[in-house]
């Protein structure tokens, strides 16, 4: 909870939100004088000075890394970068500015948009990183649909720098309903029977779901602390491991692709093409480039990859979402290639 450290030295008080909200919840006031104060930041470098002479001293080989997590606009999220951070999360993809990302509210447009906007703050030299989920927000499945999991994995995963991947978003798990009984989480307890959904962080946090034996292999317990999802039994690791198409098995062809040179170090490109496709391809001299094209519409569209001029007429499939006619070594036309709704697939 790092924007929280420090508060205002005169302890003022906090200007009203002006959100209709009882007096007692958090969100009633503007946090102007408790959270993202310059000390933060700063205590932050005397971190990083610290490592640095840590590192220096004991010369033993170890990297060692600060991640920061502090949620907050664009602007205020990168400033880690320039205060001794080495990868500040970058939550962009899961709310900018006023807007909470899912299925709706994102678009072809908003990935590039949110894409640009990070590169563009973050500093020559530093790593970029990108967060679609975590334990603090309705999962990756829950909020664009387990259809749309396999096209932001391909992006996100393929995008140059760090990937963080809130466990069971490889899998596509969701949300898990709990009752005001069940609820744990202290956010929503300090509210009451009727607004606690809102607040709750429990949903996202449910026990991993590792096969269809009892509490999803997560225990031996038939009662843990927070309940199992009761889609467990099909939508689990084992099953997915299981299948011929899955989305893990589609997660582990990505992490492959990911680790050649050209996504390591290759230039990046991004396209919107019309309102609905999103494309982007890494390149490098040498390297067989490779090329991510989504379709976030529900209906088919045919589009032009002409853009990509790099690439050949004949493109090779290399990874295709869960449900496309599209499969592995296939191939398709730059000039004119047909995507399914909700396709997915990267190309060379």
């Amino acid at each position: 909870a790092l924007p929280y450290i420090y508060e205002d030295t005169e302890l003022r008080d906090e200007p009203l939100s002006g959100d209709p909200i009882p007096a007692t919840d958090y969100w009633y006031l503007h946090h102007i004088y408790t959270k993202d104060l310059i000390e933060n930041y700063e205590l932050v470098q005397v971190w990083r000075d610290y490592f640095d002479e840590y590192n220096a001293k004991t010369n033993d080989g170890v990297e060692r890394i600060i991640i920061t997590e502090g949620f907050a606009d664009v602007s205020l999220m990168c400033l880690y970068y320039n205060y001794g951070a080495h990868v500040p999360f970058n939550f962009l993809f899961i709310r900018n500015d006023s807007v909470a990302f899912n299925a709706e509210t994102l678009s072809p447009a908003g990935i590039k948009n949110n894409i640009d906007q990070w590169l563009n703050c973050v500093p020559e030299g530093g790593t970029p990183n990108w967060v679609i989920g975590n334990h603090d927000r309705p999962r990756m499945a829950t909020r664009f649909g387990s259809e749309k999991l396999d096209m932001l994995n391909f992006v996100l995963l393929l995008l140059p720098g760090v990937m963080t991947v809130y466990n069971g978003d490889e899998i596509g798990m969701t949300d898990t309903y709990l009752t005001w009984e069940e609820t744990e989480d202290p956010q929503a307890c300090t509210t009451d029977p009727g607004r606690y959904q809102p607040y709750s962080r429990d949903p996202a946090r449910t026990p991993f779901q590792w096969d269809d034996s009892t509490s999803a292999g997560f225990s031996t317990n038939t009662t843990v602390y927070l309940k199992v999802n009761e889609k467990y039994r099909t939508l689990n690791l084992a099953a997915q491991k299981a299948a011929d198409k899955s989305h893990y098995k589609n997660f582990q062809a990505v992490m492959k692709l990911r680790n050649t040179t050209v996504a390591k170090d290759g230039a990046l490109k991004t396209l919107v093409i019309g309102e609905d496709v999103f494309a982007m391809s890494r390149e490098l001299d040498g390297h067989d480039p490779l090329l991510v094209v989504i379709n976030w519409s529900k209906s088919p569209v045919t589009v032009s990859l002409d853009d990509f001029s790099n690439f050949s007429e004949k493109l090779q499939v290399l990874a295709s979402d869960v449900n496309n006619d599209l499969k592995v070594g296939d191939t398709v036309s730059r000039s004119s290639i047909t995507l399914q709704g909700n396709a997915a697939l990267i190309i060379t």
